[in-house]
């Protein structure tokens, strides 16, 4: 089915890639998201999206609920990921009411291409 092909890709994909509600729980997340951001996959449902990177998200969160697209550069502040660079898009997703219910999120590691550019 269409839905099955769907999912495989997600999962498929070596960008990663969230849902969450509109206030940042995580409602699905990818391989390479845990990947990304070193968690487990089946512990990143129910999580906040600011748990992730360690920094909030809350200007770009309300950008999103507004039905507008966020897109920029984040840097990540726990341990693990510090010194990372991570370029985040963020999007809505409506329900059939034509009201934000959800956001998608696509991220991607660019600080091995940062540190390539570098002067």
């Amino acid at each position: 089915s269409k839905l099955q092909l769907l999912i495989k890709a997600i999962h498929a994909s070596h960008e990663a890639i969230m849902v969450t509600d509109t206030k940042g729980i995580i409602d699905f997340s990818n391989p390479a998201a845990a990947t990304l951001y070193h968690q487990p996959l089946d512990t990143m449902v129910g999580m906040h999206i600011t748990h992730l990177c360690g920094r909030s998200d809350g200007d770009a969160i309300a950008t999103v609920n507004h039905g507008n697209t966020w897109s920029g550069e984040i840097k990540p502040e726990h341990d693990g990921l510090k010194g990372k660079v991570i370029d985040r898009h963020i999007s809505p997703i409506s329900n059939d009411n034509n009201q934000v219910d959800h956001h998608i999120y696509i991220d991607r590691d660019i600080t091995k291409a940062r540190a390539h550019s570098a002067p």
